[in-house]
């Protein structure tokens, strides 16, 4: 998900329509069913937006229990509170995944 380099590859044109590349207008999207993923926008472009990056930052400091050091002991906005919620919910789903995924395969290869 390296939005950077995947802008910088000779053939970006070709593929990025499929992968619904948010530096595309969206009217440019291939609606042709061929995205790998799942979501309405590239995930490489939407971990680069300064929302998503502030997000992560928050939830950093908040998982290290320092989040009230960082916003000087003010209420997180709700906002924000929301965004960290669903971030963390998100990271979440991916490690259940990650530990569901390596139990299956030591499963198929009769492994522990």
């Amino acid at each position: 998900m390296d939005c950077t380099s995947c802008k910088s590859q000779p053939d970006h044109e070709s593929f990025a329509p499929e992968w619904r590349c948010g530096w595309l207008p969206s009217e440019d999207w291939s609606e042709a069913g061929t995205c790998p993923h799942s979501e309405d926008i590239c995930p490489g472009y939407v971990i680069q937006m300064p929302e998503v990056i502030e997000t992560a930052r928050l939830l950093q400091w908040r998982n290290h229990g320092s989040l009230a050091a960082l916003v000087d002991d003010l209420p997180l906005p709700m906002a924000a509170a929301a965004c960290v919620d669903m971030l963390d919910g998100a990271v979440r789903e991916v490690e259940a995944a990650m530990i569901r995924d390596a139990r299956e395969d030591r499963e198929r290869h009769g492994t522990r």
